[in-house]
């Protein structure tokens, strides 16, 4: 018996060396070229649907497992991919050129790998899909909807340049996709562009102060005949606050056809002396003419321009000089948008003899600054021109250009004498009949249809037009 017993051990011996080569579960052996060890068993991971590429990768029930890829199988075979479908990568992150076939991506080519249609962190591994592996329109718009593809669903490097055409993707931006398809992602914010006022119709596409976005498009707020004045749409023609213009207040509190009903007169009052030089009796002439807003306080809006500082000093004083006792407040202008910013609260405008303006300037002041000059005087208020020096034709054509009075031209006259040719005038109160010009006085060539109130010859040199309501 004892030979036989012999016989037997040799059989196990060569047995157990037979099994070190192929499949073991014996622990630390080696297994054999291309199979991998899962679980202390050697497993052929080119077909093995349990390890499919690797211990662990499970192949759905509709696939096989195919040189290490879970294809979709065919009799428990697999020769090729068919319309709709996408084999997996294989283990070294490459595809077999002959795995896919033109048309092979179409609409739902990329199914759900699992129920829940997730794609879970580095299903995709880097180089999954290589260069023209989904070629341009594979996926068409919409194809992949919002939250299909999580974060970190496609790693770098899966998707290279051109596999997905424009807009197959859409860009969240800033907002992180949160817009809904009817809203912009303008300046980090989610904005409906068909009535943002400040993205109206696109983004940065603001509507002016006057105006609202409806369907897109910026629309005045008011719509004919009103005004939008201060928040409000208005008739000017009948709004004793905005009389003839925004901010234009009737004292009355009577306003008919755009002007202030039961008010004083309006005075427009043209002077020939810039006042850089200046003595108590020229002096009169240009305070007489600002006391013409009959009021024991007057608001005095005063254009500056570059008059020399001697002349602004010598028209303050002179206002002073004139109140008999009135009180006035100087509101500095420095430009036309001030003016009509302060209009409504004004009883006088007074513009000082430019110096370094061009007739181009002059004639732009006057045309910005005539529509709210005209219902200004028309509802009672005092325009007041001091003329003299510059090389430009003058600054009465800030007067011409407003519509308010046309000098048509000016004259240097220097140091002579001038006539006071209408004494019961407002503007001539407390003049002798004849007083000496100063310097850089001029006279006018016309006197545009007001009164003259003084004269050097038959040139006007001081014009006074009243504007009854």
């Amino acid at each position: 018996m004892r030979p036989m017993r012999r016989s037997i051990d040799a059989r196990l011996v060569l047995a157990l060396f037979a099994l070190v080569g192929c499949a073991s579960p014996i622990v630390g052996a080696e297994c054999r070229e291309g199979w991998l060890r899962c679980d202390d068993v050697c497993v052929d991971v080119s077909n093995d649907p349990a390890n499919c590429g690797g211990c662990g990768v499970e192949c759905p029930e509709w696939a096989v497992c195919n040189r290490g890829a879970c294809v979709v199988g065919t009799d428990g075979g697999f020769d090729g991919s068919f319309d709709g479908d996408v084999p997996d990568a294989t283990r070294d992150g490459s595809m077999d050129a002959d795995a896919t076939l033109d048309g092979a991506l179409e609409d739902g080519a990329i199914y759900d790998a699992k129920p829940d249609g997730e794609l879970e962190d580095g299903s995709l591994p880097d180089g999954a899909l290589p260069d023209g592996a989904l070629p341009d329109g594979a996926l068409p718009d919409g194809a992949l909807p919002d939250g299909a593809l999580p974060d970190g669903a496609l790693p770098d490097g899966a998707l290279p340049d051109g596999a997905l055409p424009d807009g197959a993707l859409p860009d969240g931006g800033p907002c992180g996709g949160a817009c809904t398809v009817d809203q912009l992602c303008c300046g980090g914010a989610c904005v409906d562009p068909s009535s943002d006022d400040a993205h109206c119709g696109g983004c940065g596409n603001a509507c002016a102060t006057i105006e609202e976005c409806v369907a897109s498009v910026c629309e005045p707020i008011c719509a004919p005949p009103t005004t939008y004045c201060d928040g409000l749409c208005v008739l000017t023609d009948v709004d004793p606050d905005h009389c003839g213009a925004c901010n234009r207040r009737c004292p009355t509190g009577l306003c008919s056809a755009g002007m202030c009903i039961d008010a004083s007169p309006g005075h427009v009052v043209l002077v020939g002396h810039s006042y850089d030089v200046s003595r108590l009796v020229i002096r009169r002439v240009v305070g007489n003419a600002v006391w013409l807003a009959n009021a024991p306080t007057i608001d005095v809006g005063v254009y500056e321009g570059d008059a020399r500082p001697a002349a602004r000093n010598a028209v303050d004083r002179a206002i002073d000089e004139t109140s008999s006792g009135r009180v006035w407040n100087r509101m500095p202008l420095a430009d036309v948008d001030a003016l009509t910013a302060a209009l409504g609260e004004l009883e006088v405008v007074l513009v000082h003899a430019q110096r370094g303006a061009t007739d181009a300037d002059l004639l732009a002041l006057g045309a910005s600054a005539g529509p709210f000059l005209r219902p200004f005087v028309a509802g009672g208020g005092v325009v007041v021109v001091l003329d003299g020096g510059g090389s430009h034709a003058g600054t009465w054509q800030v007067l011409a250009a407003a519509g308010l009075l046309d000098a048509t031209s000016r004259s240097a006259i220097g140091n002579v004498t001038l006539d006071v040719v209408s004494p019961t005038d407002a503007v001539a109160t407390g003049l002798p009949f004849q007083y000496r010009a100063e310097t850089e006085s001029v006279s006018f060539g016309s006197d545009g249809g007001a009164d003259v109130v003084v004269r050097h010859g038959a040139d006007p040199v001081v014009l006074h037009r009243v504007v009854t309501p």
